[in-house]
């Protein structure tokens, strides 16, 4: 599975705003991850990981049926992962509740071998969330969401407590502020969540917090431009039998969408440029990670 940026996703869901679409694009990502199946089969070494190259294509979509003029039913497609889904509308403010899974992924049955060749193997991850709309301010928008998931892994070879199969929380926390001294023409986001991971084995149990600020603007009346940035931390709970230390990892991304509504004239139609950047420096250099990707895609509204 391609690990794509977070930030990416909730850009893609700001650009949809409940509007019935699909979207075909192309891709591609450079990494640096050990854990990840793009790299090297067999090390020899626990160094950081080597630079690997990948393209690929995607489909993603959203579709909702309108029970009434309060409720939707939906089915949706973003980065890998579909969703099912219903949204309503109360006195109190809006509702999100659905269900979701991944469309399959791979990684190491035991990423820390050496000098030997890395067996592959099936991780799949099941989920439900619950999201509540309100706005506290005629300028200001918020979403506020919980999701929990499950994830499996068909075969580990690790030691207990490095074990992966786990539970996921996360509850986060999404603002979006148009103030009216611009002349509505910037909309400023703060993002910021919070994960808790929690595996079989400690040592593979992490806590985790996420803050991004960005802006969107209309560059013209049919090109939009959205940059948001993200710090962050993870701290894993107990000492990791490997390296005899306690996994920390800094975070840091900065992703670019830039979007053309109508191009060329060609009504319902709108053509989008992703590119994103993340790492994570920890205090071991086996566990640092680099991200970077760039998608180019063509949708239609319906």
């Amino acid at each position: 599975m391609k690990k794509i940026l977070l930030s990416a996703a909730l850009i893609g869901s700001l650009f949809a705003q409940d509007e019935n679409f699909i979207e075909f694009g192309v891709g591609g990502i450079n990494t640096k991850d050990n854990f990840s199946t793009n790299s090297p089969e067999n090390i020899s070494s626990f160094s950081s990981a080597s630079e690997e190259n990948e393209g690929f294509a995607f489909v993603d979509f959203y579709y909702g049926y309108e029970v009434n003029d309060k409720s939707t039913i939906y089915i949706s497609s973003m980065f890998e992962q579909i969703g099912l889904g219903s949204k309503f509308i109360t006195d109190i403010g809006s509702f999100d509740i659905g269900i979701s899974a991944g469309l399959g992924g791979e990684e190491w049955e035991n990423p820390f071998l050496t000098n030997t060749n890395r067996a592959k193997t099936d991780v799949s991850e099941i989920g439900a969330h619950i999201g509540y709309g309100f706005s506290l301010a005629k300028a200001h928008n918020a979403q506020l969401i919980y999701s929990y998931s499950v994830r499996s892994y068909d075969k580990e070879t690790v030691q207990d407590s490095l074990k992966r199969d786990g539970n996921r929380h996360i509850i986060a926390l999404e603002n979006s502020y148009t103030p009216e001294f611009g002349k509505g023409k910037f909309t400023y986001l703060f993002n910021t969540s919070l994960e808790t991971y929690d595996a079989q084995g400690e040592a593979s149990t992490y806590d985790a917090i996420m803050f991004e600020l960005g802006v969107t603007t209309n560059i013209t009346k049919n090109v939009n431009l959205t940059m948001i940035a993200g710090l962050g931390a993870k701290e894993y709970d107990q000492s990791n039998p490997v390296f005899g230390k306690t996994i920390e990892t800094d975070i840091s991304s900065l992703v670019g969408v830039l979007k053309w509504d109508k191009p060329f004239a060609y009504k319902n139609f709108y053509t989008t440029l992703k590119v994103g950047h993340e790492e994570e420096d920890a205090n071991e250099k086996f566990y640092d990670k680099e991200n970077t990707f760039t998608i180019l895609s063509l949708g239609y509204k319906f």
